[in-house]
């Protein structure tokens, strides 16, 4: 047979000469009639299936239509020959306009393949009137096509298969892992987009400033600036580090206690609660936004030097008008509770396992801690860096809010050597959750190596 619509054996006009729709009558060939519709799982002449066309051999197209009970599969069905009819008279007509060539057997391999012959005689293939190289469309091919867009068509006229909605929400932020016999539970609070200007840093130009943004894959009027904090069981005491925004910060943030909540912690059962400094992003937790204690059985302890400086009426006196805003913040949050909220001299152990380190510059009582438990230990930096894929890889950057800058880049280069050195896990109040990990010095500043999540702890 040739060319669509051409002579059967019988005399009559095959509209299907390659069997490309099923069963020609002459050649008894199976075509795309049993391979595409007996992957929808009807019964076809070529196929084989459930319900829907019978015997394809014998029907032509309008009578395979009619055998359709759904309407759907109908519909689909339609579309399909639609598709086949097209796709027969675009693809094989022309091949009579078109030149060919012989293949020699030797040059049939493929790139990944030893240079012998594939099969024993020469293959076929043609070249257009530019004398390009062109594939020749097998009937095999288009059935394989067809195949895949009926198997679509179908499903996708079945109601049953719906898109999954989509979900509104991250999954919750909680990470736990263990320093020695201490259980640690790192909890997020959510993100802030903390806009910037070409005043961010004190002591760079903001073209440098602005590389180090397209490094971190970040704005250049944003810091992407995560809030993680931590929760440690001693197995006496439950002690939280830091309380995080309160929900008081910006409206991606406030995680806290919906994260305390899923980690099984109740917030009555927290024994202590230890302040690293005074900004609002770490005290705003301590209340809710009607002024009721959040963690109404524990004791706070705070830095003796923050809370001579934030305290002092004259140092608020004396401050910028947008730092007057975060020392009315701190009188807002102690002032009532002043008698239930212990101070202690960088230095000290403040719980057994837990000793606190002066870190001056970012704020004058700014204080991190190490953790020891057995032979494992953990240095919780607090905001010695902010986002360490800038601040990390530019130690000596001096931030607007760091009060002090100069400070501010000795503690953190005195901190990250020390952590570089002893090999020491890290976290970081404002590194990517979960906030842990180690670093490592290079010529020019450092890097943050995250750690791997561990099902287990």
């Amino acid at each position: 047979m040739g060319a669509l619509g051409g002579p059967t054996s019988n005399g009559a006009t095959d509209p299907d000469p390659g069997g490309v729709l099923g069963n020609d009558g002459a050649t008894g060939s199976s075509g795309a009639c049993g391979t595409v519709f007996g992957l929808a799982g009807l019964k076809t002449g070529g196929g084989g299936g459930g319900t829907g066309f019978t015997n394809c051999a014998s029907a032509g197209p309008a009578a395979k239509l009619k055998q359709a009970s759904d309407p759907a599969t109908k519909s689909a069905a339609k579309a399909i020959l639609s598709v086949l009819v097209v796709a027969i008279a675009t693809s094989f007509a022309p091949l009579r306009r078109r030149r060919y060539e012989l293949i020699p057997p030797a040059r049939q391999c493929s790139y990944h393949e030893s240079p012998e012959p594939r099969q024993k005689f020469p293959a076929l293939r043609r070249r257009n009137n530019r004398g390009d190289v062109m594939p020749i469309l097998t009937r095999r091919a288009l059935v394989a096509g067809s195949a895949a867009t009926a198997t679509a068509a179908l499903v996708g006229a079945d109601p049953a298969a719906a898109v999954a909605p989509l979900d509104e929400a991250a999954t919750p932020g909680i990470y736990r892992y263990k320093i020695g016999a201490f259980e640690l539970t790192a909890l997020y609070d959510g993100i802030w987009y903390r806009p910037i200007t070409d005043k961010f840093i004190r002591n760079a130009p903001f073209s440098e400033v602005e590389h180090a943004l397209d490094r971190a894959f970040m704005p250049h009027d944003k810091l992407t600036t995560p809030f993680t904090t931590l929760i440690v069981n001693t197995g006496q005491k439950l002690i939280l580090i830091d309380t995080g925004t309160g929900g008081q910060i910006a409206p991606s943030a406030g995680a806290l206690r919906d994260n305390l909540a899923i980690a099984g912690i109740d917030p009555k059962a927290v024994d202590l609660i230890v302040i690293s400094h005074f900004h609002p992003d770490h005290i705003n937790g301590i209340k809710d936004k009607d002024n009721a204690l959040i963690f109404p059985n524990a004791e706070i302890m705070v830095p003796e030097p923050e809370w001579a400086y934030w305290m002092d009426d004259a140092n608020l006196n004396a401050a910028p008008a947008d730092l007057k805003l975060t020392f009315r913040n701190q009188r807002r949050i102690f002032s009532d509770i002043a008698p239930q909220v212990t101070r202690f001299a960088p230095g000290r152990e403040v719980s057994s396992g837990i000793v606190t380190l002066p870190a001056a510059g970012h704020t004058p009582g700014h204080t991190v801690f190490a953790i020891h438990s057995g032979a494992q230990s953990l240095l919780v930096l607090s905001d010695t860096a902010q986002h360490p894929a800038v601040f990390a890889r530019h130690p000596e950057w001096q931030a607007a809010f760091d009060i002090d800058g100069a400070a501010a880049v000795a503690t953190r280069k005195r901190l990250f050597d020390r952590a570089c050195a002893d090999r020491m896990l890290v976290t970081g109040y404002h590194f990517p959750f979960p906030a842990c990990g180690h670093l490592i010095k290079t010529a020019t500043g450092y890097e943050h190596v995250p750690v791997e999540w561990a099902p287990n702890l």
